[in-house]
């Protein structure tokens, strides 16, 4: 019952794979390094009560001036949800930082994006979503958290939202890198919100800005009813960054119910 895979990323050790389900739904994440036996990266040695949590949800990689870190997502933490960032201490994963939600059933840490916003080779921050954040207007949130350089609490400097008027938009379900859309060498993102106009949903593009950080504001807002009637859950999943299409521009592959969309 461990539900090993529910997550991936693949980092410069080997493949991590998120287990949700693992030590009574405490979860955690299993790390395969080529020719070696797995390790189990979870929170066994801190002092905290993880049942339920379900550690591993989400699995993102973070680099540092070539120092990797890995940041899981716990979005059933005391109901609250948080993210997790784990580094290596003497070949064993400890806890480096946390950051906990702040509104019960947000599901806080289900989504994790890895940005490196001036393309330096180092992330910046890490956005973390929180799905089903309720206000009476709009639902969901994404917050924007920057790396934490030393072994502290982790804290984040802006929230992220869509448009009013979708109080069951589940903004925040799906976070992707989309890469340099405006040219201004800063990395731009894209937020899923797949329960929008009825689950028909959506998708925004918000651009990368100095600081490093992400503009509050977004610049371009996709509907699935847009494209086509038809369409459920449209931001469900995302895939951004590569140029499929091999036109000198990046693409954005774009889940749905049934199928996958490609932006360009």
């Amino acid at each position: 019952m461990a539900q090993e895979g529910f997550s991936a990323v693949f980092t410069p050790d080997g493949p991590v794979l998120g287990a949700v389900g693992s030590f009574t739904w405490s979860g955690g994440a299993f790390l395969y390094p080529p020719n070696m036996s797995p390790t189990f990266i979870n929170m066994s040695q801190e002092n905290v009560d993880m049942r339920d949590s379900y550690l591993g949800y989400s699995t993102e990689l973070a680099l540092w001036k070539g120092v990797q870190s890995l940041v899981l997502g716990a979005p059933r933490y005391q109901h609250t949800g948080k993210a997790v960032i784990f580094t290596q201490v003497s070949r064993q994963w400890r806890m480096k930082a946390e950051v906990t939600g702040t509104q019960i059933g947000s599901y806080f840490g289900a989504s994790l994006c890895s940005v490196d916003v001036d393309s330096d080779g180092s992330t910046d921050l890490v956005l973390i979503g929180a799905p089903h954040y309720y206000e009476q207007t709009r639902g969901g949130q994404v917050s924007v958290c920057p790396l934490p350089r030393g072994w502290r609490r982790w804290w984040c400097d802006a929230v992220l939202y869509g448009e009013q008027g979708h109080p069951w938009g589940r903004f925040g379900a799906a976070l992707t890198v989309l890469g340099d859309v405006n040219g201004d060498k800063l990395t731009d993102v894209v937020i899923g919100a797949p329960g929008e106009e009825e689950n028909r949903g959506a998708v925004y593009l918000f651009h990368g800005v100095l600081g490093p950080s992400i503009s509050p504001s977004h610049s371009q807002r996709i509907a699935g009813s847009q494209l086509s009637s038809r369409l459920q859950y449209f931001g469900q999943a995302l895939s951004g960054g590569q140029d499929l299409t091999q036109d000198g521009l990046v693409d954005l592959a774009v889940g749905a119910r049934g199928q996958v969309l490609l932006l360009r």
